[in-house]
């Protein structure tokens, strides 16, 4: 390559030509042609002549003679402002399907225009996390695909593909662990895997229809819980779709969960609903009665819908059928008014009680307990069936667990196996434990001078929530005792507020309730009280103190990354805690204190949340 001035160059200046002959190229300026080098630099200027060897280029700061074997490509570039401007025109006025499009053109035609490819960047941005806040995953996907075409280092990107890619190479893992996690009561984090293999994998949805209804039954029975109904019929439909079967075992869930927003829809907008309203409204409670026609607020319920369309017999019937008593249909529609109300009467002294406890391993097996060993536990019980779950729920919780504090969990960790003690009855459990009547179970480690001596865990079969909850809690006591080097410094509240944070989503929101109730009381416990706490406090307060701790363990955990908070924990045990706040995360008291108090303010507000 050579330029060609009234003078000869020297070397140095020619490559200094060069390069300002590179920066012009990405400036994107209308000289009307521009010619790519293999280098991947772009001269823009005017072609005064070309041959078969070279290219002649007028450019800002004189004329260069350019050897062809060092061209990739020559083209016009007359119309890219125009384009350019008309694609900014376009995103200004929020057509941003047709500014993607415009961008599109452009790029065809301009490869390497960086202001193009930028923009179309930012606009399928945008796109990509659209789609996935729908849902529509795959979709979402494609387009962060071809963000990477445009900009191989875009780490939003990247990361999205990722999970995909890991989820296509995974799939049988994935689909293991949601079943396995479906056993484990853990419904929700199920049912995010299996819409991940649904939308990834051909034939998934089906494959596991039987895991997906029960993970779909179990979800909405949360959800009764917190009195998100909608939410919960929801699930339970979706249930009943994939296993019809499952109505007899769910009817008086399902009924709940159909009815209660019927319920709230007649005392909230009752005044202001349309006849077509009402019309929809009785037709549902016809088909709910159909199911359980002995229930008393159904036909209640129905009772209403039809006085409100003035069908005044069916409704005296329907009032009737709740009273007991014979209806005087000859006097219609006064007589509505008097058996209305004793019909109102009758529902309220008879309230809907719905029993969500599921009764489990209830069978004991006679004899001394029998002994199962995993890679890392010893588990003694008297009920094979519970054994096998505890097992496979105790090895995934050590990986994951680990995981939380660590990137992995760390090659053979523990000195020796934990024991899982699962004794027959809470008698037996709080007579080998000696805890208090409040405890569900519990876990213990021993050591002498720092050095490991035994660990174990304890509980019983009949305990609610065992496998997704107790088990969770027990292990990561196990595992933040040996990274701490088996120290007895850790406080109370930073032990259990670290365990509850390994529970699923409904014994944090419970505990967002206990916040919320407290507070409205005005009895949430200060700083101080918190941190001070020695032991455990009694029943009274138990509830209390393991909310608040585990709100103040995630405010710090959330302060910084996952080093620090790791570091925290180890400090935690050598100074007091809010000393090592202060190393760790240079926060104050009273900056740890507004952490916190948002924090569980954020927790409360969950319960907001359809």
């Amino acid at each position: 390559m050579t330029f060609e001035r009234p003078h000869n160059l020297t070397r140095a200046l020619r490559a200094a030509l060069l390069a300002a002959c590179a920066l012009a190229g990405g400036a994107e300026l209308a000289w009307g042609d521009v010619v790519y080098l293999k280098t991947g630099a772009a001269l823009h200027g005017e072609i005064l002549k070309q041959d078969d060897a070279t290219i002649t280029l007028r450019v800002p700061y004189g004329t260069v003679i350019i050897e062809k074997i060092h061209v990739k490509s020559v083209e016009k570039e007359e119309a890219l402002p125009a384009m350019l401007g008309e694609a900014d025109a376009l995103i200004k006025d929020k057509q941003l399907d047709a500014a993607t499009a415009k961008l599109e053109t452009i790029l065809k035609q301009f490869p390497d225009s960086a202001t193009a490819s930028e923009k179309l960047v930012g606009l399928y941005a945008g796109r990509a996390e659209s789609l996935r806040t729908r849902g529509q995953l795959l979709e979402a996907d494609k387009v962060y695909r071809r963000i990477l075409e445009l900009a191989p280092g875009n780490e939003a990107a990247l990361a999205r593909t990722k999970e995909v890619d890991k989820i296509r190479a995974d799939s049988s893992a994935a689909q293991k662990e949601a079943r396995l996690l479906v056993s484990l009561e853990r419904y929700q984090e199920a049912l995010e895997i299996f819409d991940g293999l649904a939308t990834f994998i051909p034939g998934a949805a089906e494959e596991n229809s039987k895991f997906i209804a029960e993970a779909h039954a179990g979800y909405g029975r949360r959800l009764l819980e917190f009195k998100r109904f909608t939410e919960a019929r929801d699930h339970y439909e979706q249930a009943l779709k994939l296993n019809p079967t499952l109505l007899s075992e769910l009817k008086n869930e399902v009924v709940v969960a159909r009815f209660s927003p019927i319920v709230m829809e007649m005392n909230e907008k009752g005044k202001v609903l349309t006849q077509a309203r009402w019309e929809a409204l009785a037709s549902q409670v016809r088909g709910l009665i159909a199911l359980d026609k002995d229930n008393i607020h159904l036909h209640y319920a129905l009772a209403v819908c039809c006085h409100e369309l003035g069908q005044y017999g069916e409704a005296g019937v329907e009032y009737a059928r709740v009273t007991g008593e014979k209806p005087d249909l000859g006097k219609l529609p006064e007589s509505l008014g008097p058996l209305q109300e004793s019909a109102r009467k009758k529902t309220s002294e008879s309230p809907v009680v719905l029993s969500l406890a599921r009764p489990h391993f209830t069978l004991v097996q006679p004899g001394p307990p029998q002994i199962l060993e995993t890679t890392h536990f010893v588990i003694h019980h008297n009920n094979d069936e519970l054994a096998l779950l505890v097992a496979h729920g105790a090895e995934y919780y050590y990986e994951r667990n680990y995981k939380i504090l660590l990137d992995q969990a760390p090659e053979n960790p523990w000195p020796r196996k934990c024991h899982i003690y699962i004794y027959r009855t809470k008698d037996e459990y709080l007579k080998n434990s000696r805890q208090a009547a409040w405890s569900p179970a519990m876990a213990s480690t021993s050591a002498v001078g720092g050095v490991f001596e035994s660990h174990s865990i304890m509980t019983y079969q009949t305990v609610d929530e065992l496998l997704p909850s107790h088990l969770a809690h027990e292990i990561m006591h196990v595992i933040h005792s040996s990274i701490v080097s088996y120290s007895s410094a850790t406080p109370t509240w930073l032990r259990e507020g670290l365990a509850v944070l390994q529970e699923p989503w409904f014994k944090q929101m419970r505990m967002a309730r206990v916040i919320r109730e407290t507070h409205e009381k005005g009895g949430l416990r200060e700083l101080d009280q918190v941190l001070d706490q020695q032991g455990y406090p009694d029943a009274e307060g138990v509830n209390l103190f393991y909310s608040q701790s585990y709100a103040l363990v995630e405010a710090i955990q959330r302060a910084g990354t996952k080093e620090q908070f790791l570091e925290f924990l180890r400090q935690a045990t050598k100074m007091k805690p809010l000393d090592a706040v202060k190393q760790v995360y240079g926060l104050s008291k009273d900056g740890l204190t507004a952490s916190w108090k948002k924090h569980e303010a954020d927790l409360a507000s969950l319960l907001d949340e359809p």
